[in-house]
């Protein structure tokens, strides 16, 4: 049973029924070497055999597509690109989108594409470089936890727009007056967007609990040193372990991942103050990734057990500090892409001789790391996955399978998950 590309094929019908998030639907077939797009199934015999066995597999690979708040009008701006050609086509205009990091490109006549600016950086057509970091304005005053917090804001440019990192923002009446909903105690930032969508200034608060809210100090804990919940991505993957009040001792913490880097939410619980099990997915996050520490216990110096309130940390680049980083980042992708993915699965189950699978459906749900090299690493042990034999044979084709294109940030490749779902029908 080996894992390596090939393009023999079992004597086998294999059925493809591939579904993607972005398109409806197509099934592909594999009829002795031959393959063929397909619009309903076939069924054929084997000469002096009853009715050929048939193996049909369905799923996706989730895509991310960048976000661009409801709100947020196009601000394109005209880019001299680096390169003038992209796959092949000469590039008459290139605009730039930096709220978004969409990229439109126009070629000759009518034809034109829109990609990612981290496509566009990947293909030598922008700078990774990153612009100037902005201003940043420290509000020392703090601002009281509440449905409707007050902020006053003299913008550089009348033009320029505010968005917020954490939660809405809104124009009073008042001339630069503005309110935002603020729960819990954590860190505000304001941004000030000009009119070409980058980042102008950063307007930092501080946001703590109303006076006299509680009688006595509550104990409170921290990733390594960092205090603010606003944190840079590079900064926090530097930390070693959680750090809890003196005299307190650590039990356990639940971590919750999720934006981007992170195509669903991963949760881990750890029992280790220095973050043994955490850490794994800590470096792995990138800017964007919203990290939820919650069910944190400890022992009080009295022996009692204590449980302390949640806590969400946003990373940001400090050197590109923007509320959506999604279209700078590009995901890890199989060559020919999904359906060649499930295509290559299907080959190597149909190397196997007949009998050795049982007959029903097999529901797959796989994580894995692409390394930025290409290869292929673990993000469970194997076992977390073998539910069936079906499933650990899958699990291991896709472990040994090779050339993945990478994922990467600002075109640097990264290491990050991969996650996928497809269901292998035997009948």
């Amino acid at each position: 049973m080996g894992y390596q590309n090939r393009r023999t094929f079992s004597p086998l019908l294999i059925t493809v029924l591939l579904m993607l998030s972005q398109v409806s639907f197509a099934q592909y077939h594999l009829i002795h070497g031959q393959q063929r797009g397909e619009l309903s199934g076939i069924s054929i015999r084997q000469p002096g055999q009853s009715l050929v066995d048939t193996i049909s597999i369905s799923g996706e690979i989730n895509q991310m597509q960048p976000y661009v708040p409801p709100d947020a009008s196009p601000r394109w701006v005209k880019l001299d690109p680096l390169k003038n050609n992209y796959r092949d086509k000469k590039i008459k205009k290139l605009y730039l989108q930096y709220f978004s990091g969409e990229v439109k490109l126009f070629f000759k006549g009518k034809d034109s594409l829109t990609i990612t600016e981290d496509q566009a950086i990947r293909a030598g057509l922008l700078s990774a470089l990153s612009t100037e970091v902005p201003e940043i304005i420290t509000v020392d005053s703090p601002l009281y936890v509440g449905e409707r917090i007050l902020i006053h804001i003299e913008k550089q440019d009348p033009h320029n727009r505010l968005f917020s990192i954490t939660t809405p923002i809104g124009a009073t009446s008042t001339p630069d007056e503005y309110e935002v909903p603020y729960y819990l105690p954590g860190d505000l930032w304001i941004l000030e967007t000009g009119q070409d969508g980058k980042t102008k200034r950063v307007h930092k608060y501080h946001i703590v609990w109303p006076p006299g809210t509680y009688t006595e100090e509550q104990p409170d804990f921290f990733i390594g040193k960092i205090h603010s919940v606003i944190a840079d991505h590079n900064l926090i993957k530097a930390q070693n372990e959680l750090t809890i009040p003196a005299g307190y001792r650590f039990r356990e913490a639940t971590m919750y991942f999720s934006g981007s880097g992170f195509r669903k939410n991963i949760v881990c619980t750890d029992t280790h103050v220095s973050m043994e099990a955490m850490k794994k997915f800590i470096d792995l996050s990138l800017p964007g990734t919203d990290i939820t520490i919650d069910n944190v216990l400890v022992i009080d110096p009295k022996g009692q057990k204590l449980s302390l309130p949640a806590k969400s940390y946003k990373l940001i680049d400090n050197l590109d500090i923007r509320s959506n980083y999604a279209g700078l980042i590009s995901h890890p992708d199989y060559p020919g892409g999904t359906i060649a993915l499930l295509t290559y699965i299907l080959q190597n189950l149909a190397d196997v001789p007949a009998g050795k699978f049982p007959r029903g459906k097999f529901y797959q749900d796989f994580s894995f790391i692409i390394n930025p090299d290409g290869s292929v690493e673990d993000l469970y042990n194997r076992d977390h996955y073998a539910k069936d034999v079906v499933g650990g044979f899958c699990y291991d084709v896709i472990k040994n399978s090779t050339g993945w294109t990478p994922g990467s940030y600002k075109g640097k490749n990264v290491r990050m998950i991969l996650n996928m779902y497809f269901t292998v029908e035997i009948k």
